[in-house]
């Protein structure tokens, strides 16, 4: 680890612990015991095991992105548990988590290993996001809520999502179909 990261890590660990300190203090000298600081705490943790790896050398976001996909049910768990008398961490956590985790994969993978423009790239990333992954979301918190599903959402989603994917797709084929360079002058034939 360089000097720079050094220093960089030991001021991001400082905060860090400040952060859990002043939450401690606060919700101590508020309710004369530990109450949401506990959500705080295991937040600050989550964010601390997750960031850790990018002080790190080699493979840092998939060592990152390692880290928070074994560490998100756990976390989801204990907020699960802390926050309501029926633990919704089963029916909600798992599901959402789950898709989140496998979303965040794909991404990832499309960016690091495929070879196109990356605006191509991000029109992917976009329409699986809300095109494919968001009604399945929907549906499962409306499942879980007793709440009917709302096909305008869905619809509105759906419809952003394939607006944003097409205009992406245009612009990179506009970025990678064009051959006049901005240096490079149009020629004319007398």
């Amino acid at each position: 680890m360089s000097k720079n990261k050094k220093i960089l890590f030991m001021i991001y660990a400082l905060a860090c612990f400040i952060a859990i300190g002043v939450c401690l203090i606060v919700d101590f000298a508020l309710t004369r015991t530990i109450t949401w600081s506990g959500i705080a705490i295991a937040s600050i943790a989550l964010g601390w095991c997750v960031t850790l790896p990018m002080f790190l050398n080699r493979f840092q976001l998939t060592l990152s992105l390692l880290t928070l996909s074994g560490l998100v049910f756990p976390f989801l768990w204990y907020i699960a548990e802390v926050t309501s008398p029926v633990s919704w961490f089963f029916k909600l956590g798992i599901p959402v988590g789950g898709i989140g985790v496998i979303l965040m994969w794909l991404i990832y993978l499309l960016f690091r290993f495929f070879k196109i423009h990356i605006l191509y790239k991000s029109a992917v990333s976009v329409f699986i996001s809300t095109v494919i992954a968001s009604p399945f979301i929907n549906h499962i918190i409306a499942s879980y809520t007793a709440e009917n599903v709302s096909l305008l959402n869905d619809i509105v989603n759906i419809f952003s999502g394939i607006t944003v994917t097409i205009i992406l797709v245009i612009l990179g084929y506009m970025k990678t179909h064009t051959n006049v360079t901005p240096n490079q002058a149009p020629t004319t034939n007398n």
